[in-house]
């Protein structure tokens, strides 16, 4: 084996490894991506992609093949042990604030042949069966050694990004610390038919004694579904339960309502919920299952690492090509890392409570509180538009943060997902990029003398006179490359003085060419 010359080894190569790669590749910087697997992954795994993600893929020009493969999950309908007791539109919730407003459901492996497609297209492919077996890191970068059929490489890289999974080895070698819990609940997943009750082609959701907590994913095909449950209890003492072991309890406790039958894939596997204690370590980055696990509630697990990638890739990309200094990426562990503590805790308490739990005043809001109260809650515009937000991840946000500046004081700040809205036959989006920033001149500021004097090649500057999205005050909003709002600004010295203060962009006498998308 002999050693490549890129700066950068991305370990792992499931999804948030790929969205890496894919990421980096359009800054011209060509990662080295190895995965101790066989090949690409065969299981449709994760299934739920969330508007965010979409809209990540939408910059990458990946959108519409993952359109075209997915089905659109429009609704989301609750049951319990009575019968449907809810139900959430997503195109009305998410009307107005994304391009996509509903769930895309697209197995886990198709998201990667995506992904791995368009990588080969811009001349990358992962090497197979390479483990990590050692890792050291320098003064200047890291010393990994390597193994791949039986051959042992010692490599050298600025950087290692650690994507490979819950158990992942770039973790363990790290010794990082991976603080929560394992649940007591054994769970199934299983890929069939499901004849009867669900609402077909909408995701279906039991609350109830059946059950306990299942999720049913609409998938391509006649009456398809991506079932998600726990074990019953009387069936937890086998070592590996097969669909044939649950199939008596489920005729016996569902009878006519469902039909349960023609299983393409079913597995068995624990839940856990924890947090790296740090995702940047040196010159080495946690992303994905390896910095945070948490229960499946609310189909946020992968999403949460594309974001991770979409978080980090810009900032490498600008260290790696001399146009930013090192600092910039202790922002990743900083903005990062709270919003997973976030997440694993609030699915944690979703599910050890409302979910999972039958015990006292919990069981009894279970069975008689929701159905009785959830159904005129679900049709509320102000909760269907915050679940829709939640769930979406449209309302993540890094306010409060060193990269967050935030001088105009409106409703939309700082750190806040640039709004998605249309004007004047403009498509806000449509001006984003993820190799560059945006400078947005909103209203009055549109007019500014100096605009034209900001001096960086990685800024574009797009005046609007017209009212744009609501929340949006006249002024001067800069997005990154991420689609993260940095600064709001009232003068273009603010933002002259944030380039290159804050963000310490720097203009090198060469700089590297972008790759087109």
């Amino acid at each position: 084996m002999t050693a490549t010359p890129s700066e950068v080894l991305i370990a792992g190569a499931g999804p948030t490894g790929l969205m890496l790669a894919a990421l980096l590749s359009r800054w011209g910087v060509v990662p080295r991506i190895i995965d101790s697997g066989s090949g690409p992954s065969q299981y449709s795994k994760a299934t739920g992609v969330q508007a965010r993600t979409l809209e990540a893929f939408q910059q990458l020009g990946l959108s519409d093949a993952a359109v075209e493969y997915g089905l659109i999950g429009t609704a989301v309908n609750l049951h319990n042990d009575q019968g449907p007791i809810g139900r959430l539109s997503f195109g009305d919730a998410g009307q107005g604030v994304s391009p996509f407003p509903y769930i895309l459901i697209l197995p886990q492996d198709r998201t990667e042949a995506i992904l791995g497609d368009d990588l080969r297209t811009h001349g990358l492919n992962v090497e197979w069966n390479t483990r990590l077996e050692g890792l050291e890191q320098t003064q200047a970068g890291v010393q990994v050694t390597l193994s791949q059929g039986g051959q042992v490489e010692t490599a050298s890289y600025r950087y290692v990004l650690g994507a490979d999974g819950a158990r992942s080895s770039v973790r363990r070698l790290l010794n990082v610390g991976f603080q929560g819990e394992t649940y007591d609940h054994l769970f199934f997943v299983a890929d069939l038919r499901i004849d009867g009750e669900p609402v077909q082609g909408e995701l279906n959701i039991f609350l109830s004694s059946v059950f306990k907590f299942a999720a049913m994913f609409p998938m391509k095909g006649h009456r398809r579904f991506r079932l998600v449950g726990v074990v019953p209890p009387e069936y937890v003492h086998l070592e590996h339960p097969s669909f044939e072991d649950l199939q008596p309890y489920f005729r016996e406790k569902m009878g006519r309502q469902m039909q349960l039958d023609d299983v393409d894939w079913f597995a068995t596997y624990r839940v856990h919920h924890r947090v790296a204690e740090a995702f940047k370590v040196g010159y080495v980055f946690l992303l994905g299952d390896a910095a945070h696990v948490h229960s499946p509630v609310g189909g946020q697990g992968m999403n949460t690492g594309l974001q991770d990638a979409y978080n980090l890739a810009w900032k490498l990309a600008l260290v790696l090509r001399g146009q930013a200094d090192a600092a910039l990426l202790d922002s990743y562990h900083e903005e990062r890392h709270p919003n997973a503590v976030k997440l694993v805790n609030t699915t944690d308490r979703i599910f050890s409570g409302f979910i999972a739990s039958e015990q006292g005043w919990v069981g009894f809001v279970r069975r008689w509180v929701l159905p009785a109260v959830l159904p005129g809650l679900m049709r509320l515009k102000r909760a269907q538009r915050r679940a829709f937000d939640t769930l979406s991840q449209t309302a993540l946000n890094y306010r409060g943060h060193r990269l967050s500046v935030d001088t105009l004081g409106g409703q939309v700040k700082a750190g806040d997902r640039f709004p998605w809205f249309t004007v004047g036959g403009q498509d806000s989006f449509a001006r984003l990029s993820p190799t560059r920033f945006t400078l947005f001149a909103l209203g009055g500021a549109a007019q500014l003398p100096g605009l034209d004097d900001l001096n960086s090649p990685l800024l574009e500057i797009v005046q609007m006179t017209e009212q744009a999205a609501s929340g949006l005050t006249d002024g001067l909003y800069l997005v990154r490359p991420d689609g993260y709002i940095g600064l709001t600004a009232k003068t273009p010295n603010e933002m002259q003085a944030y380039l290159d203060g804050v963000l310490g962009l720097k203009v090198p006498s060469s700089t590297p060419e972008l790759v087109a998308g």
